[in-house]
């Protein structure tokens, strides 16, 4: 306003002085002519010094609006640098306009000059997971751009300074001006530890945690995918791993874990990488076959076979019981298949079954003497002097063949305890005497799982009982104690006493003799102690 009136002014005054020098040809207005030029000069300075301060003042708005501006500026990076997750906007073509510090952090840059104003498709998006490129095209982020939409996607991977990829969850939201969209606001954030979580659930949803194997859920879900035309003709083995229950038995669970692992590792490696091994529970396993010809299925099978001879755990765990089965037309239902696999393997295990019970007996019993040569001795000489006092006692032949036959078997559940302890010299500790004690139950239970044994149990689990109670591992007394197992435990005491053992020397025969005598009554039954030293006598 000051500026206008003092250019109104200096309008006035050179109106006045024109309208002189118009008079002046008629009249001398030399002296108002000076005076007008005085004040025109005068009118003029004003006008110049008003016009600089108006500047002045205008400039010093200018800054104080730039500085409010700036003010703004930095007030709206602090909140986005206050943020967790990465921010930063880019314009119509997919430049950089700003970001924050947690992009620069995920990303790996140092600061925004190696962001802003790039491309930020070319920089972090321009390839997938598997490092095949991302055509711009593609991009979903660009898209909002073009369709004015927000997206949301967590299935990609950005790429970092250093070349590197992470699994992102990112949104990108479209800025509008005037109704126009004007550019793209971009949130991400780094997923990989959700995305290994996920796919950790996702793997022991569909896997055995003890075998590494499928499990049923996977079976159950995948087999309808498995089961197409492509994939005949489908064979299937079912498998059946023999000694489990006996292993878990006399060894604890460890051991049988242990056992089912081999057995997982050998069926893997006996198959291709197209086929599905699957552990239904317990000792029962599944093999699917794609593409495969019975011919073939059974050649596998019989290499499962070969390699579990070959790499026993231990004496129970030698075999697997398989059947096989074979799906050539589409129209047959995958679980009759299935079933009559099961059904073969089963048959083949109870084949078998007599046939390895007589095999794990034998092969436990070379197991234990090859530890241990004393028991090998000393089960010969045990089963003889059973079957002597039986024939003394005037027993059935049918109680001497088991008495003879517990008689050498007596010991067989020693074949859990290593050779240390077997062949030691030394007094046992508290817990290596009371795992020694363990070995007539684990006899028992060996005996136990064998059709032609099942009569010798009873006397082995209780031939360490006293006749006082005093014994092991029931603590029976007296009568209590089956006749069977009291012969059994005068035989084994006095064969010690004549052999010796690796911790005791030997005695002789009249010697042992009056021990026996002394114990008559505590240790042993008296009755036969006496009838047993009446036959050596003889």
């Amino acid at each position: 306003m000051k500026t206008q009136g003092t250019t109104a002014v200096l309008a006035l005054i050179i109106l006045i002085l024109a309208s002189l020098l118009l008079l002046s040809h008629t009249y001398d207005l030399r002296p108002y002519l000076s005076i007008m030029g005085v004040i025109l000069v005068a009118a003029s300075v004003l006008h110049a010094v008003w016009n600089a301060k108006e500047r002045r003042e205008k400039a010093l708005e200018l800054n104080q609006a730039n500085w409010a501006l700036q003010e703004e500026k930095e007030k709206l990076q602090l909140i986005l640098d206050s943020a967790a997750e990465a921010i930063y906007g880019i314009d119509l073509e997919g430049h950089c306009t700003f970001c924050n510090q947690s992009c620069l952090r995920i990303l790996g840059y140092e600061d925004q000059s190696h962001l802003l104003g790039k491309n930020m498709h070319w920089l972090i998006h321009h390839s997938r997971i598997d490092g095949s490129p991302l055509p711009i095209e593609e991009c979903q982020i660009l898209s909002t751009l073009t369709q004015g939409k927000g997206v949301h996607v967590d299935d990609e991977v950005l790429w970092k300074a250093d070349g590197s990829s992470f699994h992102a969850e990112y949104y990108s939201f479209p800025q509008y001006k005037d109704g126009k969209v004007v550019g793209a606001v971009v949130t991400f954030t780094d997923i990989t530890t959700r995305k290994q979580a996920e796919a950790e659930i996702t793997y022991l949803s569909y896997h055995d945690p003890l075998t590494d194997l499928y499990n049923r859920r996977y079976l159950d879900e995948q087999l309808r995918n498995i089961d197409v035309e492509e994939n005949l003709p489908i064979s299937v083995i079912m498998g059946d791993a023999d000694g489990l229950k006996l292993t878990n038995d006399i060894f604890g669970h460890e051991t049988g874990d242990m056992f089912l692992k081999r057995a997982a590792a050998i069926m893997k490696s006996s198959v291709r990488r197209t086929d599905f091994v699957v552990r239904l529970g317990g000792d029962e396993f599944l093999i699917i076959l794609p593409k495969t010809p019975e011919l073939m299925a059974d050649r596998i099978a019989a290499k499962i076979k070969n390699k579990f001879a070959q790499e026993q755990i231990n004496v129970f765990c030698d075999s697997i019981s398989l059947g096989t089965s074979i799906k050539n037309s589409l129209d047959e239902d995958i679980w009759q298949i299935i079933a009559q696999a099961d059904k073969k393997m089963y048959t083949e295990k109870l084949t078998a079954r007599r046939r390895r019970s007589s095999n794990l007996i034998n092969s436990i019993v070379s197991t234990l003497h090859a530890k241990s040569p004393f028991d090998a001795q000393h089960a010969r000489n045990v089963s003889v002097l059973c079957e002597q006092i039986g024939r003394k006692m005037n027993l059935p032949l049918s109680e001497i063949y088991i008495l003879k036959e517990a008689g050498y078997l007596h010991n067989i559940g020693k074949v859990i305890l290593d050779e240390g302890l077997l062949n030691t010299g030394k007094e046992l500790s508290e817990r290596e005497l009371q795992q020694y004690r363990q070995h007539p139950v684990v006899g028992y239970k060996i005996l136990s799982s064998a059709e032609q044994t099942l009569e010798l149990a009873q006397a082995v689990l209780n031939y360490c009982e006293h006749w006082d109670g005093s014994g092991y591992p029931q603590g029976l007394s007296g009568r209590e104690i089956p006749k069977l197992a009291r012969i059994i435990a005068v035989a084994d005491y006095y064969d010690t006493l004549v052999s010796g053992t690796p911790n005791q020397k030997r005695i002789g025969k009249k010697a042992a003799a009056a021990r026996l005598r002394e114990l008559a009554g505590t240790r042993f039954d008296p009755e036969i102690v006496e009838i047993f030293v009446e036959m050596l006598n003889e």
